[in-house]
């Protein structure tokens, strides 16, 4: 669980998202289960549509398949409409290089963040339902990008507004058996439309997704796509791609005007189908229009803020005073570069290495929440309790490395919290008493360059 630190004032700059639809479906297929821009090819005797069929081509049928087994009216030379709108990536000012997500420790964003490279440990797909990452939008919209990612997202949206989620270098093979907003089986965790969850992905030739459950509008950057076996999706899909073979239950309207759709075995799609060309030769394959469904597929993408000009006036007007930004309650100093920062942090719940036992938790500073804000003065005091801070842990680090007494390896420099003065054995207890003797007693965090020296320091000022 995450917080912000009590007391503090955390200023957020928020950037309003205006959603702007995009060309999408025009009007005149209240009823249709297919459109496609050429022809519907039914080959298997179990398949079926439950619904109209708009298409500018052809109705063919072959094997022992027939006319039976379209529940509506075909109607030809309709013309098509569906258009993939495309998507770009956001730029984002709050770059993480580096984090991690675990079930036992959940990755909580609140803000628009941008992650580097996300390491995530989802329990195993059978092990836990649990979500590594939460994504709060109660503040408002939030906009996550993800660029490397090492294993499936486990991922649950909390909030009324809307989460954007990008993969923009994600294969296949990392985002099968992905879980969003859902359980295991497909169940929705949340209540709501999906489309308060988009998800944007690319980074792969093709997407073939066997264990994958999402309840959310997803966006497809590929030129194949396969969702089959136990695969899940509860809301509109939007591709580029060529060809998407279905053979899972799927409840939205697909959106792939460049596609060459086939549906088949126990694949199942409740909504709406707008493609190139649907196929349906083997298997089961089932399509039914969904009226609540279909009138939901307009997609709409987060886009730039709009400014509407004002009115010119002749009038001057008086001049307002601009309440100041507070300065920021946590300053950071760069080692390398000698730069300090002023800023808001959050904390979370930490456990020394090596120990397993939950109660020893304790409350640290986290290291990858740091935004600058406000007014970026610090005083000389401030300057001098965060170079003691450096100094004392640097001294206490360089000595106790050197006792043959303690055999301290260097890979324990990482971390030293303030907070850890009764939970670590390494630096902290021997450095507290130091930094405290000298009027620094405050929260702080010292990041180390497991070698010989600190790297950052983060001190809470009051």
């Amino acid at each position: 669980m995450r917080r912000l630190i009590s007391g503090f004032i955390v200023i957020s700059v928020l950037v309003m998202s205006v959603i702007l639809p995009v060309q999408g479906f025009a009007a005149g297929y209240d009823g249709a289960a297919v459109v496609a821009g050429e022809g519907v090819y039914i080959k298997s005797a179990s398949s079926s549509i439950t619904g109209d069929v708009y298409l500018n081509g052809d109705v063919e049928y072959g094997n022992n398949a027939d006319s039976s087994q379209i529940s509506g009216t075909v109607v030809q030379g309709s013309g098509f409409n569906c258009t993939y709108p495309g998507f770009t990536v956001p730029e984002i000012g709050n770059v993480i290089n580096s984090a991690e997500a675990t079930v036992k420790k959940p990755l909580t964003i609140s803000q628009d963040t941008r992650i580097s490279n996300l390491k995530v440990d989802a329990g195993g797909k059978n092990k836990s339902e649990d979500p590594a990452i939460v994504i709060d939008t109660a503040a408002g919209d939030v906009v996550l990008v993800v660029d490397k990612l090492n294993d499936f997202p486990s991922i649950l949206v909390e909030g009324s507004n809307t989460a954007y989620i990008y993969f923009t270098d994600a294969n296949h093979t990392v985002l099968d058996n992905m879980k969003i907003n859902s359980y295991a089986d497909g169940t929705p965790r949340i209540s709501g439309s999906p489309s308060n969850t988009k998800v944007f992905i690319s980074g792969d030739d093709d997407y073939d997704f066997s264990n994958v459950q999402v309840y959310a509008d997803v966006y497809f950057d590929t030129n194949g796509l396969e969702l089959e076996k136990k695969t899940v999706i509860t809301g509109n899909i939007y591709t580029n791609a060529d060809k998407i073979e279905i053979t899972s239950p799927i409840t939205g309207v697909i959106c792939a005007p460049e596609s060459e759709c086939e549906v088949n075995s126990s694949g199942v799609v409740r909504g709406q189908v707008h493609v190139k060309q649907l196929n349906m030769a083997n298997g089961n394959g089932v399509i039914i229009y969904d009226a609540s469904i279909a009138e939901s597929g307009e997609p709409a993408l987060p886009s730039e803020p709009t400014v509407e000009p004002s009115e010119p006036t002749t009038e001057p007007s008086e001049p307002t005073e601009q309440p100041s930004e507070p300065a920021g309650k946590v300053v950071r100093y760069n080692v390398a570069t000698g730069e300090y920062s002023r800023g808001t942090m959050a904390t979370k719940m930490h456990t020394p290495d090596g120990v397993e036992n939950a109660h020893l938790n304790y409350e640290v500073l986290d290291e990858n929440t740091f935004e600058v804000s406000g007014p970026q003065e610090v005083s000389d005091d401030i300057k001098a309790d965060v170079q003691l801070i450096l100094e004392t842990v640097n001294d206490t680090f360089i000595s106790r490395k050197a006792d043959p007494a303690v055999n301290l390896q260097w890979w324990r420099f990482g971390r030293i919290d303030s907070n850890g003065t009764s939970m670590t054995l390494s630096i902290t207890p021997y450095s507290y008493q130091t930094i405290q003797a000298g009027g620094v007693d405050t929260m702080w965090l010292c990041w180390g360059d497991r070698d010989t020296e600190v790297e950052t320091v983060w001190m809470v000022v009051e």
